[in-house]
């Protein structure tokens, strides 16, 4: 072999080195996430640390557990394991550290075999996070992504510092299980922010919690989201269960002023009629007074938990070749008082899939307005019909 064929070679395996992380998308309802989550607990030969906010799926549930049956070291950071005593409990009995944050923990991530210790490489690493809860609602009734990073170290080890900064300043429920050493790991800067930077670590009563910085306001995930609407040429296509916070609205107005074509898919629970007194919910009535395109998820005449089938994803599309996404509800509160993560994800494959999913979700349902009153269906309805019909 030739000295130049030798160097071809070489860079050829350092290219597929480079090329060998794999990032995913899947969508919900389907049980694809469940399947996905119980394959990757199953993989798991050394670690797993997850923080989740609701986690009812009683088949996940036993998932963990027989993984820490075979020796895996599991922590598990709760929404509130004091409210969720049984559960909480239940896990501890079977050797997994349970710990709980105050204020609210509403990630939704598992890392698997992640590093927790210096000599542990973060690119061997599986990373599930999105806006999925692991529950059976989430997976076969709600709209939902979940992310799938294999072998891809940069998100692999911002989540993994997340997790090592809850794990430090979170209470515990019952025994301390895993003490091990809590430890920064070294990445390349990563497109993934998270809501404890507008935080900082405090004690109440002696108990570890986290404090909003008081100069804080549009916070480190408000002001990404921002930036990038302000940056947006074209489209602006977002998904999400919330929407309330004037500042992104403003931004949004902005750019539907300069020429940019927005669609905001809202749910149902955040259609407010005029009788109403929401202050801080008609941040979409604006933007749709005002011309931008709004649509609401709608599946029954009124919202009721028992009967939603909620949009619950939180994502945005920037020109058709950026996506924001993650846990983070668009609320001030979320920002400022909840644990939350927001993802900005390149990669043009999976940017089309978002696409494709969003083009899905705005043309939900072919019935009239009449019909999605008086059934529950997968509807989309714009806000002028809404505001008519229900007032």
């Amino acid at each position: 072999m030739s000295k130049y064929s030798l160097l071809a070679c070489l860079f050829c395996l350092l290219l597929c080195a480079e090329c060998s992380a794999e990032i995913k998308v899947l969508f919900a309802p389907s049980s694809d996430i469940p399947t996905t989550i119980e394959t990757t607990l199953d993989k798991a030969e050394q670690r797993i640390d997850l923080a989740i906010y609701s986690f009812s799926d009683r088949r996940l549930q036993t998932r963990l557990k027989a993984a820490a049956k075979r020796g895996i070291q599991v922590r598990v950071i709760l929404h509130n394991a004091r409210k969720n005593e049984k559960l909480a409990s239940a896990l501890e009995a079977e050797n997994i550290d349970v710990r709980y944050t105050t204020p609210v923990m509403h990630h939704k991530f598992v890392i698997i075999d992640g590093p927790r210790t210096e000599k542990d490489d973060p690119a061997k690493t599986t990373l599930l996070t999105g806006s999925c809860n692991w529950s059976r609602s989430a997976y076969s009734r709600f709209d939902e992504d979940m992310l799938h990073f294999a072998d891809e170290p940069t998100f692999v080890a911002a989540f993994q510092n997340q997790f090592n900064h809850l794990w430090q300043h979170s209470r515990e429920f019952g025994e301390t299980i895993y003490s091990g050493p809590n430890f920064q790991v070294g990445f390349d800067e990563a497109d993934v922010l998270f809501t404890s930077a507008n935080m900082k670590p405090a004690l109440y009563r002696g108990q570890p919690t986290f404090r909003t910085t008081a100069t804080m306001k549009t916070g480190v995930c408000g002001l990404q989201l921002i930036r990038s609407i302000d940056g947006a040429k074209s489209t602006i296509k977002i998904a999400t269960t919330h929407f309330r916070r004037e500042d992104i609205q403003k931004a949004l107005l902005h750019a539907h002023d300069r020429g940019v074509k927005v669609q905001l898919l809202l749910d149902q629970q955040e259609f407010h009629s005029e009788k109403t007194k929401i202050s801080n919910a008609r941040f979409d009535e604006a933007l749709s007074k005002a011309g931008v395109n709004v649509r609401y998820k709608v599946y029954s005449r009124y919202w009721d938990y028992r009967t939603a089938l909620q949009m619950h994803c939180k994502y945005m599309i920037v020109d058709d070749s950026v996506v924001h996404t993650g846990s983070l509800n668009w609320s001030e509160n979320s920002e400022l008082k909840t644990l939350e993560n927001l993802l900005t994800l390149r990669v043009p494959d999976l940017v089309d899939e978002y696409v494709k999913r969003f083009e899905l979700q705005w043309s939900y349902g072919s019935g009239t307005l009449p019909a999605l009153l008086e059934n529950p269906c997968l509807g989309t309805i714009p806000f002028s019909d809404l505001s008519t019909a229900f007032d």
